[in-house]
């Protein structure tokens, strides 16, 4: 049964020597969650939509009342990217996951920007603005406007505008075909891609991590 549209990378040292890489299987949910939250370039936003460059992490498993979603992160001009991070060994979990993350789009689409700064800071253990101040640190731009920022983020919850990301170690045949859940979504203005990200292991014990 093909459970990839992909082969192995093959890896030649510097003697010609060619070693077929082996994929790591299974991977730990948690682990692909933070390796996306400490490395967020590893995902090809420029593939699904170049305005949202550069994406910028601000916590993990942020509370929402349909649930606690895996990684939230934000850009410099107030867009939002909801990931969760899914092994695709179970064909349940497939449904499940598009499912999940459309219901956390739909809650968020309900907030305020007051709501979003409540819910990070009680996240993060912070007071304030402390998202906009996550933003312009991580930027490293000074000249960021608070204000703009504000406005920014409240009208694409208030519009349902998110970049919908999952995440995962493989995406099966099949995977792409649930056009049922997406229907679900009324009217929110988002964003849906997957990503797989392969993962395999060197001669020498590193790690290969490959985003498609």
């Amino acid at each position: 049964m093909k459970k990839s549209a992909h082969g192995n990378p093959i890896l030649i040292n510097n003697n010609s020597r060619l070693n077929i890489l082996k994929r790591v299987n299974p991977y730990l949910e948690k682990d692909i969650q933070e390796l996306i939250f400490k490395n967020p370039q590893c995902l090809p936003i420029s593939d699904i939509d170049e305005s949202y460059n550069p994406i910028l992490p601000v916590c993990k498993e942020l509370n929402t009342s349909a649930g606690p979603l895996d990684i939230f992160m934000i850009t410099p001009n107030g867009d939002l990217v909801v990931i969760e991070t899914k092994l695709w060994t179970n064909p349940e979990s497939r449904r499940k996951v598009v499912a999940q993350i459309l219901d956390y789009a739909k809650e968020m689409s309900k907030w305020t920007y007051s709501d979003l700064q409540r819910e990070t800071n009680r996240n993060l253990g912070t007071k304030g603005n402390h998202l906009y101040e996550i933003v312009r640190n991580k930027y490293h731009d000074s000249t960021l406007s608070e204000i703009d920022f504000v406005d920014a983020v409240s009208r694409n919850l208030r519009n349902g505008k998110f970049m919908l990301i999952i995440a995962g170690d493989g995406i099966r045949e099949g995977a792409k075909n649930l056009t049922e859940f997406i229907n679900q979504a009324g009217t929110l203005n988002f964003s849906l891609a997957m990503i797989e990200l392969s993962i395999f292991v060197t001669p020498s014990n590193e790690t290969l991590i490959i985003p498609r």
